[in-house]
């Protein structure tokens, strides 16, 4: 039985969907761009930990596009971060839906203005600013922004959004009659086929089975032919991906709908969800392999935590039962947004005489409705009640440090999903002196290389951080502020500038300050590039004052000051 917290979520949050006034027809947007839309992403793709939210639109491999407003409205928000959506900004329409434009180069003059005025006020360029209500006000098809590449962009384009203004839920863009060609159904790679408790099975055995599909003219069908042998409970899965016309990228796909001997059992649909919702794709999707292939396969199904609300139609779940002796048909009907369809058909066999065979079960289990502590020497990893997305089974050990490691080396096991963040602690009997507030927790990859840092707080010999995903974890301390080298002036956005590349090696900035002769000044930096930029503009004011000092910290305090003459 679903735990009641977790099923009052869910119904809270089915229910604020159900009442979302998506109606595409009642709307005229426009398109964001001049250029002819091709899309590099789409609505409801899988990324880590989330779900894509809009649309990324390619502008040509280059920054610089005009971006438009799609309605008349006014600017409701504006953000400028390191990472995520990097320059965004926001625009409520009287619809009843806000539009979004992200990863931006720059803004044009009249939210420029205002931005800039509010930094100054702050004294901070990274901001995030909500105007009144009409402030600045735009119409339909104003120039609002250049394109660019800020932010978690691992490219020049746009990301768009279209939200309902009063849940905050995105809605699928493409429902909106956007110019995008889609003639192409979408393909279906692999089945997964899940037995999902310790008397089910298949072909003999408890683990899941994987199967892969070959097109045959508009169907698809099993790569080797087969009939696949059930018993018991089980869950079905696939994979799939769709494509665009002009486009070679991989998107995600629009609805699944999975049928038994002709009836339909369960429903997926991408046509809005709650971001409250967004790490439930680690239920959604079968998380150990995809962390151990790269491989997406969706299940059609739903475990215990999930609470997505896209499943809009099953029968017990999705969870099918084989208990008698009979052959059967599984169908999948898979759509995009356009209505393309593509089909996958297998016949199965419930064999009540199957004799299952079942590997060593991983030593650790754990309660998905109860609080979990995973124990080894110097080590503790506790998940709270319903941070798992079902009952499982884990592993986790250790060995010794290796090159700058302040602690072992624990291993979590990766293709544990987690619904919450997990808090870690780690014994630090011999706390180096002077460097107690310098330790962080590192994650590596599975060849024990460096991948990023979390802080964290070290408390009497302890110390503790959250973690999101499993994996490898060891300790490490951090004892160099960031560099600041000053390069020779170049070109920004805003014109001739002066830059520098300031770089942190191990936890990334936390924060900087550029003061010309004592006074803050507006400075500009990109993660991607580790580039500070300065331009002259800003410094037209001040007199022609010389005396430039430059201050960066990071995220665990280490803190650097450089000093310059100005030369312009």
């Amino acid at each position: 039985m679903m735990h009641k917290s977790c099923l009052f979520l869910l119904l809270v949050t089915q229910s604020f969907l159900s009442d979302a006034q998506i109606h595409p027809d009642s709307t005229n947007f426009r398109a964001p761009v001049d250029i002819p839309m091709y899309l590099a992403g789409n609505f409801g793709e899988i990324r880590a930990n989330h779900f894509h939210a809009g649309l990324d639109i390619k502008t040509q491999g280059r920054e610089g596009h005009s971006v438009r407003a799609v309605e008349e409205g006014f600017v409701s928000r504006i953000k400028i971060a390191l990472g995520g959506y990097g320059k965004v900004v926001y625009i409520d329409h009287p619809n009843g839906y806000t539009s979004v434009y992200a990863h931006l180069q720059s803004f044009d003059d009249k939210i420029n203005s205002y931005l800039r005025k509010k930094q100054y006020e702050q004294e901070e360029f990274l901001v995030e600013l909500f105007p009144e209500n009409g402030e600045i006000q735009v119409k339909k098809g104003e120039l609002i922004a250049l394109s660019g590449n800020t932010g978690g962009s691992g490219g020049p384009h746009l990301h768009f959004e279209l939200r309902e203004t009063e849940s905050e839920f995105p809605v699928n863009p493409l429902l909106f009659g956007f110019n995008i060609r889609d003639s192409i159904a979408p393909r279906l790679l692999r089945i997964g086929v899940y037995p999902l408790n310790e008397v089910s099975g298949v072909n003999s055995k408890s683990s899941p089975l994987y199967l892969s599909l070959r097109r045959v003219g508009t169907k698809y069908v099993l790569e080797d032919a087969q009939v696949v042998k059930l018993k018991g409970k089980i869950g079905f899965g696939i994979e799939a991906r769709d494509y665009l016309n002009g486009s070679s990228n991989r998107n995600g796909i629009y609805s699944i709908e999975l049928e038994k001997d002709g009836k339909s059992v369960f429903q997926h649909e991408m046509r809005s969800f709650s971001f409250d919702e967004s790490i439930c794709i680690n239920s959604h999707v079968d998380y150990p392999y995809w962390q151990q292939s790269g491989k997406r396969v969706q299940r059609c199904y739903r475990q215990q935590g999930n609470t997505l609300s896209t499943y809009k139609h099953s029968i017990n779940d999705g969870q099918l039962f084989f208990l008698d002796s009979l052959p059967h048909q599984i169908r999948f009907r898979v759509k995009d947004s356009y209505g393309n369809e593509s089909e996958a058909t297998i016949e199965v066999q419930s064999d009540q005489e199957m004799l299952i065979s079942s590997p060593s079960p991983k030593a650790i289990a754990l309660t998905w409705q109860s609080v979990n502590e995973l124990e080894i020497e110097g080590f503790c990893m506790k998940i709270d009640s319903l941070g798992l997305f079902e009952d499982a089974r884990t592993s986790l050990d250790s060995r010794p440090a290796i090159g700058r490691a302040q602690s072992p080396i624990y291993s979590i096991d990766a293709g544990l999903a987690l619904a919450k963040y997990a808090h870690v602690f780690i014994d630090v009997p011999n706390v180096k002196a002077g460097y107690e507030d310098k330790y962080f927790l590192a994650r590596l990859s599975s060849n024990m290389s460096f991948k990023g840092g979390i802080t964290g707080e070290l408390i009497d010999g302890t110390f503790s951080a959250d973690i999101k995903k499993t994996g490898n974890y060891t300790l490490m301390i951090d004892s160099v502020g960031p560099s600041i080298q000053k390069l020779s002036d170049g070109n920004s956005p805003q014109g001739k500038s002066i830059r520098f590349l300031m770089k942190d090696k191990l936890n990334g900035l936390e924060g900087w300050r550029v003061e010309v002769h004592g006074k803050w000044v507006l400075s500009e930096y990109d993660r991607k590039s580790s580039l500070l930029s300065l331009a002259y503009i800003e410094l037209n004011a001040l007199n022609r004052e010389r005396k430039l000092r430059v201050w960066a910290a990071d995220e665990v305090g280490n803190e650097t000051e450089v000093s310059f003459s100005l030369n312009y």
